[in-house]
């Protein structure tokens, strides 16, 4: 239960784990959405994984699976049976085999520049955060990914007399 987890907005995909297995990774080892986020902050920059997937070079395969998601409704079948549980086997492990192989060309190629603080420094950023650079905010964002899933899917409890009191 201490394996390390990554993934692209890993928060998302501890959540479908937590929903679909009853289970919750306890470490996070990389979220490639928040690793582009801090190399690639520009205004109007994509931080999904597809935009990355062709960004780098390496699209993944989206259209065999919007074909047979397509298929199936061209057939008749109701929407709740028009989704990737419903799709070819093949096609499916096609779509998620890239979507993982992009997840770790991500981590190879981002990781590098989060270690090497290779991300736009702003004197404003500096004078207001001094000593913060960008491997210790991924880090401390890493660490947030599993209380955020956790407080989206459970809530959090409310000391009302307290609040009332402050």
């Amino acid at each position: 239960d201490r394996v390390p987890s990554g993934g692209w907005n890993f928060k998302f995909d501890t959540k479908w784990l937590m929903v679909h297995t009853g289970t919750m990774p306890r470490i996070v080892y990389f979220d490639g959405h928040l690793a582009h986020y801090l190399v690639h902050n520009c205004e109007g920059t994509k931080h999904d994984l597809k935009s990355f997937s062709s960004e780098i070079g390496s699209p993944i395969a989206e259209a065999a699976l919007k074909a047979a998601m397509t298929a199936l409704k061209k057939k008749g079948h109701p929407p709740s049976e028009c989704h990737m549980g419903f799709v070819d086997k093949d096609i499916l492990l096609t779509y998620l085999g890239g979507d993982v192989d992009n997840t770790c060309k991500g981590y190879y190629h981002l990781t590098p520049m989060i270690n090497n603080d290779h991300c736009y420094e702003s004197e404003e950023y500096q004078h207001e955060f001094p000593g913060w650079n960008h491997t210790r905010v991924y880090n401390v964002l890493l660490d947030t990914v599993l209380n955020f899933a956790e407080i989206e899917s459970n809530g959090i409890a409310v000391d009302k007399p307290m609040l009332e009191y402050l």
